[in-house]
C-alpha cells in the first residue's frame, strides 16, 4: 500500500501563501522554508488532504504530455523526501 502524506497540523507547521508561493515555518526546528514551483504545488495539494505520490502526480499533471508526466513521477518523490526532511509533512495516520 502506498504511503499517504499530510501537512503536519498547526502549530507544528504554520504557513502563508503569496502569489502561488508558500512560506512554511516548522515549529520543531525553528526553520522557515520558501516553497515555490513543484514543492508549492505538492504542498498545496497536501493542504487539501492526505494523498499518496501517485495521486499527487495525477493532480499536478493535468494537461501534461507523457514525457512531462514521467519527469513529474521522478521529481515528486524527491520533493516529498525534502518536505519530510524539513519536517513540513509526515505520513498520515491510517
Amino acid at each position: 500500500m502506498a504511503t499517504l502524506w499530510r501537512v503536519r497540523p498547526e502549530p507544528a507547521v504554520l504557513w502563508r501563501c503569496w502569489d502561488g508561493e508558500f512560506v512554511a515555518y516548522c515549529a520543531a526546528s525553528g526553520h522557515t522554508h520558501h516553497l515555490a514551483g513543484l514543492a508549492a504545488e505538492v504542498f498545496e495539494q497536501l493542504m487539501a488532504g492526505s494523498s499518496d505520490c501517485n495521486a499527487l502526480c495525477e493532480g499536478i499533471a493535468a494537461g501534461f504530455d507523457q514525457d512531462s508526466m514521467e519527469k513529474l513521477r521522478e521529481a515528486v518523490p524527491q520533493v516529498l523526501a525534502n518536505l519530510v526532511k524539513a519536517e513540513i509533512i509526515e505520513p498520515a495516520q491510517a
